[in-house]
C-alpha cells in the first residue's frame, strides 16, 4: 500500500465500502504514515462537520418535487460533481466559521455502539491494543472469555467529536455484541443510576434499544454497552477491568 492508492481510496473506507483485508491494509498505511494521516483525520472531520451542518437545515419537504417540476424533461438528467460539490463545501464551511468552534456533540454510549464505523479487524489482544494505543490485558477480559466473547472489530475516532475515542466490539457466536468503549475523563451521561461494587461507582442507563455501565478509572472514562445485556450484568464483565487495564 503506498501513499497515492491510500488517498484514492480513503472517501471508500469512510463509507464502509472496501472488502476487510483492503481496509486493514489501508488503515495500517495511515496509522503509520503521518501525510496520510493527518488526510485522513481532515477528510473525517470534514465529512462529520458537514453532515451536521446539512441536518440542521430545514426546507420543505416538497422542495425537491417543485425543483423537478420546473424542469423540462430532458434536462432532468443526473449530473456527478461531487470534486467540485466537495471544493464548495469546505469553501462554505470555512467562509462560516465552522472550522473555528466544535458543532458536534459528545457520544452517548448507545451511539458509539450501534453508528460507530468499523476501522479494524482482529481477533488478536496484541493487535487490538497496539492500535487502539490502550494495554489491554488478557486476563482482564476473562469475563468475555467465559462467554465466548472475543474482540471482532475496534475503531479509533480521533477528531470526529473533538476528542480521543476508542472502541472494541465483543461479538460472540450468537451474534451478540459488547462495545468496550475508552472515553475523556469528563465523559458524563445526565440522568443515570449508580451503582457501587467492589469499591467502584458504575453509571449505568439505557437508551437506543441499549443498556450501558461506565466508571472512571485510571484518568479515563470506560464504558460498556450492549443491547443484550443489562446495566447490571454488564458490571460483571466491567469488574475484571477494573483492576488494571
Amino acid at each position: 500500500m503506498n501513499c497515492k492508492n491510500a488517498e484514492l481510496y480513503m472517501d471508500a473506507l469512510l463509507d464502509d465500502e472496501l472488502p476487510v483485508q483492503d481496509s486493514i491494509e489501508i488503515v495500517e498505511h495511515i496509522e503509520n504514515c503521518a501525510g496520510c494521516k493527518t488526510k485522513w483525520e481532515l477528510s473525517e472531520e470534514i465529512r462529520a462537520k458537514f453532515k451536521h451542518f446539512i441536518k440542521s437545515i430545514k426546507v420543505e419537504d416538497n422542495l425537491r418535487k417543485k425543483i423537478a417540476s420546473g424542469l423540462k424533461e430532458d434536462e432532468q438528467s443526473v449530473y456527478y460533481f461531487k470534486p467540485l460539490m466537495l471544493a464548495a463545501s469546505i469553501a462554505f464551511l470555512i467562509g462560516l466559521g465552522i472550522f473555528s468552534k466544535p458543532l458536534m456533540h459528545s457520544p452517548t454510549l448507545p451511539e458509539l455502539h450501534t453508528k460507530a464505523n468499523i476501522k479494524f479487524v482482529s481477533n488478536n489482544i496484541e493487535n487490538v491494543s497496539a492500535h487502539l494505543g490502550i494495554k489491554l490485558r488478557k486476563e482482564n477480559l476473562i469475563a468475555f472469555e467465559n462467554a465466548n466473547f472475543k474482540p471482532g472489530t475496534t475503531t479509533k475516532i480521533q477528531r470526529l467529536f473533538n476528542n480521543d475515542i476508542n472502541l472494541v466490539a465483543f461479538k460472540n457466536d450468537k451474534g451478540q455484541k459488547i462495545s468496550l468503549c475508552f472515553l475523556p475523563e469528563n465523559y458524563k451521561i445526565p440522568e443515570c443510576h449508580e451503582v457501587n461494587q467492589n469499591g467502584i461507582t458504575f453509571h449505568c442507563g439505557n437508551g437506543e434499544n441499549c443498556q450501558f455501565a461506565y466508571w472512571k478509572q485510571n484518568g479515563k472514562t470506560i464504558g460498556l454497552v450492549s443491547d443484550s445485556f443489562t446495566s447490571e450484568e454488564l458490571i460483571n464483565f466491567a469488574i475484571p477491568l477494573t483492576e488494571q487495564v
